[in-house]
């Protein structure tokens, strides 16, 4: 089993969040590019994400240290690879707290419409990103799971709702059908880049994996887990995407739902039913919830890339002085108020759809590490204790080859090089980060006199570990690995 005490609950809870957000940002730019075809998209991201889980379960039953896709690489291949996968998952951090700062403001426009346009749309962004920071600072209050745990159950409730009642009011199959003429409405490039940006519903698994050494989760507790979440995205998703092109289908080669719903899609799906008596309370209940679960995923975000962040700088990828912790808190401070600050700067532009292309540039390159290094590991880590491990595979070259790791890796790279084809913002600022984090990796890596190429696993350095008085069982608490 896992050690320490957080169990399948609360692994479904953090995943959820970020899974039920990313419903909330994404449905309008999805919809947007591929129109009617918006339904198969999910479909197909609900697969990405079957494949994540399997590969992030086994991977993170291997190597209980926090990081994610950072810490297979670094097992699986070096120190460079291992840096590359968590540079871009950095990148994916940031993003997400910008863009449920963002889409937050325009769902709270649904109670007072100024709230989503103007100086007062960007005043409220940027509160909700210096309410995260302040809270991330202070800790990770394990009480805050049973919050999550309960709005997880009312994001579920309502999804739910809308796609058991929409389908009753709404649903016409020739509506969706008809309109789709793939290669014109939409073109091969405009679905090509729908199914990129409809899978950062994986997002959420690198969160949880950060959790793992603090587990305690059986082999079954493990498939459960993999099973609940993709039934939850398949059947939600998918339903919630008929419903809305349904209710707001495609007319002249565009949809209401992108057109005047870009940035609040699932208010959009509540205002189109009727009689007013019951779509308007769904719509505040649901703008609601929304904003509810668009801020905890940004503090799950900011969960994620605090301890993603602590992880490269003990290992000496990025400059140390960035996993500082908090004298009393034993927080990262200086990443988090780095990252909301980066956050904050990209909300500005107001342009949801170029921060999920970002979003997904970095999400697919490390879901495509991720499962290479899970191949890699049966072949180096072959006799090791994995309480998961991937189902199907096969004998080849004296080792188990995983074949649904296999493909996985073959999808999530052939949608990154189909998102860096067809979107320019993914293509130039994506790879201008990324470019910009290897001549880092390879600055430090010459200032520290090893080189990045080199297969090792560096003995961690620890960041101004805070004392052992002032740090409580519900804020930071850095693995064993970790602690001197």
């Amino acid at each position: 089993m896992f050690r320490r005490t957080l169990g399948q609950p609360v692994l479904f809870a953090i995943i959820y969040t970020v899974v039920a957000a990313a419903l909330y940002f994404s449905l309008g730019v999805v919809a947007q590019r591929a129109l009617g075809l918006t339904p198969v998209v999910f479909l197909v991201a609900g697969l990405f994400f079957l494949l994540a889980a399997m590969t992030y379960v086994e991977g993170a039953s291997l190597h209980q240290d926090r990081a994610g896709a950072t810490v297979f690489a670094r097992y699986a291949f070096n120190e460079l690879v291992s840096f590359i996968a968590g540079w871009v998952m950095v990148l994916d951090y940031v993003i997400l707290l910008s863009v449920t700062a963002f889409t937050a403001t325009h769902y709270l426009a649904a109670f007072w419409a100024p709230i989503g346009r103007g100086a007062l749309e960007n005043v409220v962004a940027l509160a909700i990103l210096a309410w995260v920071a302040w809270r991330s600072i202070r800790g990770f209050a394990r009480t805050r799971v049973q919050r999550i745990a309960a709005l997880v159950v009312v994001d579920i409730v309502l999804q739910v709702v809308v796609v058991v009642v929409g389908l009753a009011v709404f649903f016409q199959r020739d509506l969706i059908t008809d309109s789709i003429h793939l290669g014109e409405t939409p073109t091969w490039g405009n679905a090509i880049f729908a199914v990129g940006v409809a899978t950062v519903v994986f997002t959420g698994l690198e969160s949880a994996s950060g959790l793992s050494g603090e587990l305690r989760v059986g082999r079954r507790g493990l498939e459960r887990l993999i099973a609940s979440a993709t039934i939850s995205v398949l059947v939600l998703y998918v339903g919630v995407a008929v419903v809305a092109m349904s209710a707001l289908p495609v007319v002249g080669n565009e949809t209401s739902l992108a057109r005047n719903y870009l940035n609040d899609p699932m208010v959009g799906v509540a205002e189109a039913f009727h009689p007013r008596w019951y779509s308007d309370p769904l719509k505040y209940v649901i703008a609601a919830a929304a904003t509810a679960t668009l801020i905890a995923a940004a503090g799950s975000a900011m969960l994620g890339l605090s301890r993603l962040s602590y992880a490269l700088s003990t290992n000496r990828q990025i400059p140390s002085v960035l996993g500082r912790l908090h004298p009393r808190r034993g927080t990262p401070y200086v990443v988090i108020i780095l990252a909301a600050v980066i956050a904050a700067g990209l909300v500005l532009p107001h342009d949801l759809e170029f921060l999920v292309g970002l979003y997904a540039f970095g999400g697919l390159l490390g879901l495509t590490i991720a499962h290479l290094s899970i191949v890699v590991l049966r072949y180096k880590e072959p006799d090791g204790r994995r309480p998961y491990r991937i189902p199907l595979s096969v004998r080849v070259g004296g080792g188990d080859l995983p074949l649904l790791a296999v493909f996985g890796g073959v999808l999530s790279a052939g949608a990154w090089v189909g998102l860096l084809i067809t979107h320019g913002g993914a293509r130039w600022v994506g790879t201008a980060w990324l470019a910009g984090g290897v001549a880092l990796a390879a600055a430090i890596g010459v200032a520290g006199g090893y080189a990045a190429r080199a297969a090792v696993v560096l003995r961690p350095v620890p960041a101004t570990p805070p004392s052992p008085s002032t740090t409580t069982g519900k804020d930071w608490n850095p693995p064993r690995s970790e602690r001197r």
